[in-house]
């Protein structure tokens, strides 16, 4: 794939990787996203587990606070997070350093939308969206690092992993995060806090609706860098 422009197809997008150039041809790509290399727990095989997702819990009119419930597992933290009545969203601010991660638990339905939004004082800190068993993909490609909005593939919890790449982890840096997330029904999507569907804008200067960067890995344990993603929303 050397000097070549790779082109992906994501829940509607098209992410192209233009001029990429990695050190071999073995560079790995998950189903439907680069992979990157995330803090790895103690289970081996994460989707053949059960402890990875708690059971999912699809009652929409059960009573709700604005919580977030911790556990402990595989050693990786993780909380579940519940909406207070009546919002669609909800805001965290924690810290992370080194090889920590933290799984945020939300429960959703099939078809609505979810939008996630990171901001950090470190650069290496990253996130990921893991979807509940039996979707077609295993994990959600964002748009960019720090951002993400699509339609959800299927019911279930859905894990947004907090991390910090390997490489910045082995030297035991921290990062600061402030965590946004929101997840609303189609017809009330726009109006939802943080939550804003994509349109025909087009970043200037280019005929894409977002560009970004996408980190790669030739291992599934070690990144190598990352590649300009070029993203357009096919409307």
């Amino acid at each position: 794939m050397l000097n070549q422009q790779l082109a992906l197809t994501l829940l509607g997008f098209v992410i192209a990787l233009p001029n990429c150039h990695t050190p071999t041809s073995t560079t790995h790509f998950g189903a439907h996203s680069l992979q990157a290399a995330l803090p790895a727990p103690v289970e081996t095989n994460q989707r053949s587990t059960d402890m990875l997702f708690a059971p999912a819990d699809l009652d929409q009119t059960a009573p709700q606070s604005a919580s977030i419930i911790a556990q402990a597992q595989d050693g990786i933290r993780t909380e579940r997070v519940q909406f207070a009545p009546g919002t669609t969203g909800m805001v965290i601010e924690d810290s992370i350093q080194g090889y920590e991660a933290v799984d945020y638990l939300l429960n959703a339905r099939a078809g609505q939308y979810m939008a996630v939004n990171l901001m950090s004082d470190n650069g290496a800190n990253y996130f990921t969206i893991l979807t509940p068993p039996g979707a077609e993909v295993d994990r959600l490609g964002s748009v960019s690092q720090s951002q993400y909005q699509g339609t959800l593939p299927a019911s279930g919890d859905y894990r947004i992993r907090v991390y910090i790449m390997r490489n910045a982890a082995r030297r035991n840096e921290s990062a600061n995060y402030r965590l946004e997330m929101s997840i609303a029904d189609q017809d009330n999507a726009e109006s939802a806090p943080g939550v804003s569907k994509p349109e025909d804008a087009l970043v200037p200067g280019t005929n894409y609706n977002a560009t970004g960067e996408i980190p790669y890995a030739i291992t599934q344990t070690e990144p190598n860098g990352s590649c300009p993603s070029e993203v357009s929303t096919g409307s």
